[in-house]
């Protein structure tokens, strides 16, 4: 994560191809976004503030079915990787003359989104550009695993999943190890005698 991240920062805003590829790879492991969302994200749906970004995911898994949009927080961590691409996206755009909607636009067409086939040539330019291989719905895990293992809450990391049930969080995605599990267990304890 770190290794993506610190790249990241050292790209050029005037690369757009990579500026691009780390701009999406950053948003896959700071919101476990999944493929179909992040393609399909709304630059009027991010919200920037002094706190941070949070984007709202309007085009969901199960969209129109069980799928529910919901607003998810950047991880901090790829605050200042999604400030570097949203001012890369404007001189982009603004070279090309062209006004998008979409969050990652494709260039070539008028309107519209990247192509899954895009996702995964943006995603190979990190991989080469860092010397290793990874999958982009490990990015989605990561993030989840992530937030619990600095103290959020499961429910919370279920629902910003858009998971049905924190059993799928627990059981596909990420899970407290059982080692912390007891270690907090005894903290809660030994917090609560100290407290009477």
């Amino acid at each position: 994560v770190q290794a993506i991240i610190r790249r990241a920062i050292q790209i050029s805003l005037m690369n757009w191809e990579m500026m691009e590829a780390y701009g999406l790879v950053t948003l896959a492991i700071c919101t476990g976004f999944r493929p179909k969302e992040l393609r399909m994200l709304s630059v009027d749906n991010v919200n920037v503030t002094d706190k941070g970004i949070e984007i709202y995911a309007e085009h969901v898994k199960g969209e129109g079915l069980y799928g529910v949009a919901r607003w998810v927080s950047v991880h901090p961590d790829g605050v200042p990787v999604l400030l570097r691409y949203l001012e890369a996206r404007r001189l982009r755009l603004e070279k090309a003359g062209k006004r998008e909607d979409a969050l990652f636009p494709p260039l070539k067409k008028k309107g519209g989104y990247l192509s899954y086939g895009r996702i995964r040539t943006l995603k190979s330019f990190v991989e080469e550009d860092l010397g290793f291989r990874f999958e982009l719905r490990k990015c989605r895990r990561t993030f989840g695993q992530r937030a619990l293992n600095e103290g959020q809450e499961i429910h919370d990391v279920s629902l910003v999943m858009g998971h049905s049930s924190v059993a799928t969080t627990q059981g596909e995605y990420c899970d407290k190890d059982l080692h912390e599990a007891s270690r907090d267990m005894q903290k809660f304890w030994n917090d609560k005698e100290d407290s009477e």
